[in-house]
């Protein structure tokens, strides 16, 4: 899920959350 974890970085949303 590496587009996820991408976007988790570029929004404001928590990283872990969508990474996990």
């Amino acid at each position: 899920m590496r587009i996820e974890v991408t976007i988790a970085k570029t929004s404001p949303l928590p990283a872990g959350a969508i990474d996990a």
